[in-house]
C-alpha cells in the first residue's frame, strides 16, 4: 500500500488524473471525471494511502464517512491540494473506476499510517454520476446527485449503516426522559425517517463497535441541519459547517476561553472526533476525563477541571 503526504495549504484534498487544469478550471476537472477534492475546513498536512480494491476488507474496521466519486483514469493518479499542483502520484491501470476517499478512526491513524485511505474500484464503463463542487468534509451526503454507493466500495458499518444509537447522554444523566425522547425523534428524522437514531436498543442485534461509531459521525454530521440552525438567528449562513458540531465547539470553546491549549498545528477536529470515539467506546472512562485529555498528542497544556469537562461533555451530548 503507497502513502503520499499532502499538505493541505488550501484546505483541502485533490485527486486528479494526469495533467489536470489548473484551479481556476477545476469545476470541469470534477465534470469530466478527472479529479475529485474535499474540503477539510482546515490547513494541516495529511497522509493518504491507496489501497486496493482487493485489500479494503483488510483495513475496512477502521474506516467510516466515505466519499465516493468517479474518476477515469489515463496515467498517473496525483495527490495534492489543488487542481494541477501535485504532490505526489499513484501509478494505477488505465480505465473507468469508482473511487471511495475514507476517512480513519483518529484513534487508528498510528497503526494505518495515514488520515485518509483511497480506493478505486474498476468499472466496465465509467459512472455517470458527478460532482459540482468539493464536497465538504461534514456534508451528509457521500456520492454525486444521490447516487446509490457503490457496493464494491461500501464497508460493513458504514455511514449509510441503519443500526441504532445508544443514548450517551442519558448515561451522563444529562438528558431527562422528556428531553432524551425528544433528541431519539430529532435524530431520527436527520436521519431520513428511517427509525434510526440516537435512541436507545430497540431490541434488534448488537451493533458492532464501528457500525455504532459510524453512525455517531454521520448523526452528528446531520447536526447543521436548518432546524437546528433556526435556534440562532445570529449564525453565519455562510460558516463553517464544522462549527455546528457540538464536540468541535466544546473543544473550540476550551480554547478560547484559555482552559486548553493545543500544540502548534494541532487539528481541533481530529481532537473532537477523537473525543466522541472514546465516550462511544468506554462512557465510564469519563468519570476523571482530564486524564484522557492529557495523554491526547494535541494538547500542550489543560487548565479545565474534570468537572468544567463533564459539564462540557454533557452540553456536546445534548446537542
Amino acid at each position: 500500500m503507497a502513502t503520499l503526504e499532502c499538505k493541505a495549504s488550501q484546505g483541502r484534498i485533490v485527486v486528479y488524473v494526469g495533467d489536470a487544469p489548473d484551479d481556476a478550471e477545476g469545476a470541469k476537472a470534477l465534470a469530466d471525471a478527472r479529479a475529485f477534492g474535499i474540503e477539510l475546513g482546515e490547513k494541516d498536512t495529511y497522509k493518504v494511502r491507496l489501497v486496493p480494491e482487493s485489500e479494503l476488507p483488510t483495513v475496512a474496521d477502521v474506516l467510516h464517512s466515505a466519499f465516493a466519486f468517479p474518476l477515469d483514469v489515463a496515467g498517473p493518479v496525483h495527490l495534492g491540494t489543488t487542481f494541477g499542483e501535485s504532490q505526489g502520484s499513484w501509478s494505477v491501470e488505465d480505465g473507468p473506476y469508482w473511487g471511495a476517499l475514507y476517512e480513519v478512526f483518529p484513534d487508528c491513524e498510528e497503526a494505518i499510517g495515514a488520515q485518509y485511505v483511497l480506493v478505486l474500484a474498476k468499472q466496465d464503463a465509467l459512472p455517470e454520476a458527478r460532482w459540482a463542487k468539493c464536497p465538504h468534509l461534514t456534508d451528509a451526503e457521500r456520492t454525486p446527485g444521490g447516487e446509490s454507493f457503490p457496493d464494491a466500495l461500501a464497508l460493513p458499518g458504514d455511514a449509510m449503516d441503519d443500526a441504532s444509537l445508544p443514548d450517551l447522554g442519558a448515561l451522563f444523566g444529562a438528558l431527562s426522559s422528556k428531553s432524551a425522547k425528544n433528541k431519539e425523534e430529532r435524530a431520527r428524522s436527520q436521519a431520513g425517517h428511517d427509525g434510526s437514531g440516537l435512541g436507545g436498543d430497540s431490541g434488534g442485534a448488537k451493533a458492532s463497535p464501528d457500525a455504532v461509531a459510524s453512525r455517531l459521525f454521520a448523526a452528528i454530521a446531520n447536526l447543521g441541519d436548518d432546524e437546528d440552525l433556526g435556534d440562532d438567528d445570529d449564525l453565519d449562513d455562510a460558516a463553517d459547517p464544522e462549527q455546528h458540531d457540538p464536540f468541535y465547539a466544546f473543544i473550540k470553546k476550551m480554547v478560547a476561553e484559555e482552559q486548553l491549549a493545543l500544540v502548534e498545528g494541532a487539528s481541533a477536529r481530529k481532537l473532537a472526533e477523537r473525543l466522541e470515539l472514546a465516550l462511544e467506546r468506554d462512557p465510564m472512562m469519563f468519570q476523571r476525563p482530564g486524564d484522557w485529555f492529557f495523554e491526547q498528542r494535541e494538547v500542550d497544556e489543560l487548565f479545565a477541571s474534570d468537572e468544567d469537562l463533564m459539564t462540557g461533555i454533557r452540553d456536546a451530548l445534548n446537542g
